[in-house]
C-alpha cells in the first residue's frame, strides 16, 4: 500500500472509473483474494478465471466528477487498469479543454 507520507501528492482511490456516476458489481474470485483478475465486466472476468461466483458492490465515477470532488487542478500522471474497457474508460471525461485553460485538470 502507497503510503501518504512517503508520497503526499498521490492518491489511490477506491472506485472505478465510467461512463456516468453509479454503482456496479466487481466481479472477483474469493479463493484468491491477492488477485489482480478483477473486472466489472463478466465475460472479461469468466475468460480469465472462469465462472464468476462472487461480486462486490464498488461506486463508479466519472473521472471528471471525481476530479472537480477532489479539488484538482491539473492530473500529472492517472494510473488506470481499464482490461477490455478503455472505450468506456475514455468517456468517463469531458473532452479535452486546451492547454492554456487551468480551471480544468482532465
Amino acid at each position: 500500500m502507497l503510503s501518504r507520507q512517503l508520497l503526499p501528492n498521490v492518491v489511490v482511490g477506491d472506485v472505478a472509473l465510467g461512463e456516468s456516476d453509479s454503482e456496479a458489481d466487481l466481479y472477483l474470485d474469493p479463493a484468491d483474494p491477492t488477485s489482480v483478475h478483477v473486472s466489472l465486466d463478466r465475460e472479461v472476468f469468466e475468460s480469465a478465471k472462469g465462472r464468476a461466483n462472487a461480486t462486490r458492490k464498488v461506486s463508479v465515477r466519472r473521472l471528471d466528477s471525481v476530479a472537480r470532488e477532489q479539488g484538482w487542478k491539473r492530473i500529472d500522471l492517472l494510473k488506470i487498469d481499464t482490461e477490455d474497457m478503455s472505450l468506456r474508460f475514455s468517456r468517463s471525461r469531458e473532452p479535452s479543454p486546451r492547454r492554456s485553460d487551468p480551471g480544468n485538470p482532465v
